[in-house]
C-alpha cells in the first residue's frame, strides 16, 4: 500500500513538475522570440531623413523661396507625416518677417499622408523675407517632423533637424555646436511656452549639449 501511495505521489510529482518546465519553457522562448523581433524591428521600418541636400533655396529679389523634400530611407511606409518649421536669428536685432519676435514660425503642420520606402516629397515651401535690413544675416532654421511607422505604428516618431542660412545664399550648412549658443534661450523657450508637433523633450534630446 505504501508503495503504491509514493508511486502515486511521484507521478504526480513528475507531471506537476514537467508542467511547471513546460510553462518555463514556453515562456523562455516568447521573451526571446520577443527581443529578437524588437532587435530587428528597426530594420524593417520606415526611417524619414532630411540634409542640407535636400533644401531647395530659389532666391528671388524679395524674398528666399525654400522647398525642403524628405527622403524615407527604410523598409516600411511612412504615414501622416507632419512638419514645422521655425527661424531663429543668429542677431537678436534681425527681424526676418517685419513680426518682432524672436523666433518665428515659418511653416505649420502640413500633411503628407504617405512616403514609401526609397522615395522622397515635399511638404511644399515658404519664404523668407529680403530686404537690406536682413540680407547677408545668418539664421537658424529648425524643421520639426512627426510621423507614424506602417508597421509599428503605435507610438509617433519626432525628428528635429537644425540647419543655418544666410539669407539671400541658396544653400544651408548643418547648424554646429559653436552656433547652438546664439539660439539656445530663445528656442528653448519658445517651444516650451508653444504648442508645437515636436515636445520640448524632443529637442532636448535631439541637440541640448551639456
Amino acid at each position: 500500500m505504501k508503495e503504491k501511495f509514493e508511486s502515486r505521489y511521484h507521478n504526480f510529482v513528475n507531471k506537476d513538475l514537467l508542467v511547471v518546465l513546460s510553462f518555463l519553457l514556453s515562456f523562455v522562448a516568447f521573451y526571446f522570440s520577443y527581443i529578437h523581433y524588437k532587435q530587428l524591428l528597426p530594420l524593417s521600418q520606415s526611417n524619414v531623413v532630411f540634409s542640407e541636400s535636400d533644401i531647395v533655396i530659389t532666391n528671388l529679389l524679395d524674398r528666399d523661396i525654400v522647398e525642403p523634400h524628405f527622403r524615407n530611407i527604410g523598409k516600411a511606409q511612412a504615414k501622416d507625416l507632419q512638419l514645422q518649421v521655425f527661424a531663429v536669428p543668429f542677431d537678436e536685432n534681425i527681424d526676418v518677417n517685419t513680426s518682432g519676435q524672436k523666433v518665428i514660425k515659418l511653416f505649420d503642420n502640413k500633411l503628407i499622408e504617405y512616403l514609401e520606402p526609397d522615395t522622397k516629397s515635399s511638404f511644399g515651401n515658404f519664404y523668407i523675407r529680403l530686404d537690406q535690413t536682413n540680407l547677408g544675416h545668418k539664421e537658424a532654421l529648425i524643421f520639426c517632423i512627426k510621423y507614424y511607422d506602417s508597421i509599428d505604428n503605435s507610438n509617433p516618431y519626432y525628428k528635429m533637424f537644425f540647419f543655418v542660412q544666410q539669407i539671400g545664399a541658396n544653400k544651408v550648412n548643418s547648424l554646429t555646436s559653436d552656433d547652438y549658443p546664439k539660439i539656445k534661450t530663445r528656442l528653448g523657450e519658445y517651444l516650451s511656452n508653444n504648442p508645437n508637433i515636436c515636445p520640448k523633450d524632443v529637442y532636448d534630446r535631439n541637440f541640448i549639449k551639456s
